[in-house]
């Protein structure tokens, strides 16, 4: 089993969550409502309490697409390593 890691995220109206430095997988729960850019034209549009599952991968920075704040719980998980 590997580790994991919970956070509580805030972004400002069209503010930013960047990459994280290490591959991880990623459960980005909405607190408020979602309206965030992802990879090129992509959005993630989520209610309250709606989930949303991130393959390890992601390269590049989640924007806060509305002019309201957003807030989600992001958890990560990190495979074991193989040693």
């Amino acid at each position: 089993m590997g580790a994991a890691a919970a956070s509580d995220v805030q972004t400002f109206g069209r503010g930013f969550t960047p990459a994280l430095a290490e591959q991880a997988d990623e459960l980005l729960i909405a607190v408020s409502d979602l309206d965030l850019k992802a990879k090129g034209d992509a959005h993630i549009r989520k209610s309250p309490g709606r989930p949303v599952w991130i393959a390890a991968g992601r390269n590049w920075d989640l924007t806060n697409a509305s002019n309201k704040p957003a807030r989600f719980t992001a958890v990560a998980f990190w495979k074991e390593s193989s040693n």
